[in-house]
């Protein structure tokens, strides 16, 4: 790759990435971050201005508040491990978008004067924290799923890919978004930070409407079926060799055929495709060794 002029490398990575976009399981999770940050605004940047001009925080207790907020992605990152990593995608996505919704609803409260009359205390649970909170789980989720499914050969082109596309996302979709909003209908300036809780209610708002796309997210069974079949074609090759019977993985079977040009499978067997209609309840359950070509580096037994 060394060799390849500036077009070919780029030809290259992007080819790469559109077998990676084959896997169901791992496109739809990105189309997911799209809308998220297509439909849910931000607007951190207001709240900056309000903290300064408005509380009356100075620069450096600013600076301690975001280092405490920043400090949280420890504990939460050790209660991922502890107790989300086998949970359903699905349901980290509903924590996140609850997390988003209950810090604004909070500083819509502060903006409009009920910080409980200790406001360097109370903006810790506002989106000033909350937000810090709320990137590590459409963020973190989806990097643990991708390490899981990206197959091999082209996992760093695919994850430089969803890594710039969640990034593209929650630091420029949601932010101009915001700022959208605030153009066209709420107009909070550097001179009138007055209506800053209507932004907040207005974000409030739309942290839910994520949940109405949850449908799209791949279940956990889904998941597993993929990686089980992965990992199947990875012991049962040897590298830049042509596997001309390969037996596929039982948990294949219910797999769709958009699945087969992931794993490189080019036939399928007669009457696979009645059996996949019917659910294999009426039609007769073909014989599932399939031809293809698996190219893999991983020698037997290692996972």
């Amino acid at each position: 790759m060394n060799d390849m002029t500036f077009c070919q490398r780029t030809k290259f990575v992007f080819k790469e990435v559109a077998e990676g976009l084959k896997i169901k399981e791992l496109y739809t999770v990105l189309i997911f971050q799209l809308i998220l940050g297509s439909i849910v605004p931000q607007f951190s940047t207001y709240l900056y201005y309000y903290q300064i001009n408005v509380s009356g925080f100075t620069q450096f207790q600013y600076a301690m508040l975001m280092l405490v907020a920043n400090i949280t992605m420890v504990p939460g990152a050790l209660l991922y491990n502890m107790y989300l990593k086998e949970s359903e995608f699905t349901f980290l996505m509903v924590v996140a978008c609850i997390i988003n919704f209950v810090g604004s609803i909070l500083t819509m409260l502060f903006c409009l004067g009920y910080d409980l009359g200790i406001p360097y205390i109370y903006t810790m649970f506002t989106s000033t924290v909350t937000d810090i909170l709320y990137m590590m789980f459409i963020q973190m989720a989806p990097s643990v799923l991708f390490a899981k499914l990206i197959p091999e050969k082209i996992e760093s082109s695919m994850y430089a890919f969803s890594t710039g596309l969640m990034n593209l996302t929650s630091l420029n979709l949601g932010p101009d978004l915001g700022i959208l909003i605030n153009t066209l209908f709420v107009h909070v300036s550097y001179e009138d930070l007055t209506k800053t809780w209507l932004l907040y209610a207005i974000q409030a708002g739309c942290s839910l409407l994520p949940m109405l796309f949850l449908w799209i997210l791949p279940k956990r069974t889904e998941i597993q079926m993929v990686q089980d079949c992965l990992i199947y074609i990875r012991l049962n090759s040897k590298p830049e060799e042509e596997v001309e019977r390969v037996k596929v993985y039982e948990a294949y079977e219910i797999l769709d055929p958009a699945h087969m040009a992931v794993l490189k499978i080019t036939e399928e067997p007669d009457g696979y495709q009645d059996w996949l209609a019917n659910k294999g309840k009426e039609a007769k359950e073909p014989d599932f060794e399939l031809s293809g070509t698996v190219d893999s580096t991983k020698p037997a037994g290692q996972l």
